[in-house]
């Protein structure tokens, strides 16, 4: 089974748009580009796993590893998942959890993640990527 996924760098927000980029040093250069996300919910977009490799002096995307990401407060989770459908669920669970928030402070939301990884880890008997670093 195959599938098209258009993603895109622009935001709607009341009163206009806003382009989504991100920056990347490589060495000494510096570079701007478009972010590619998928909007969930509101401002809550899945985002590909960006890796940079000033060895190689490029940026991959990783397609096979998300992340979900508050696109105003330009705040990612702390989880990096195998699926743009586990990121999707993620983002709607945290949403959706009345004990956290996008404006809980780093700590709580690391603990809100390590919870989510270790629960995954024994409902799928598998490991899934904690929180990110």
């Amino acid at each position: 089974m195959s599938a098209h996924v258009e993603m895109t760098n622009l935001r709607q927000f009341p009163g206009g748009y806003e382009q989504l980029s991100i920056r990347c040093s490589l060495g000494e250069d510096s570079f701007g580009m478009p972010l590619p996300v998928q909007f969930v919910s509101g401002p809550v977009a899945i985002t590909p796993l960006r890796v940079v490799d000033e060895q190689a002096r490029s940026v991959t995307f990783r397609m096979d590893r998300w992340q979900v990401l508050h696109t105003q407060r330009r705040q990612l989770l702390p989880l990096v998942v195998p699926g743009m459908a586990a990121a999707a669920r993620i983002a709607h669970l945290f949403q959706d959890d009345p004990g956290i928030s996008w404006e809980a402070d780093a700590v709580e939301i690391e603990a809100w993640a390590s919870a989510w990884a270790a629960r995954a880890n024994a409902a799928r008997g598998g490991e899934q990527d904690g929180p990110s670093r």
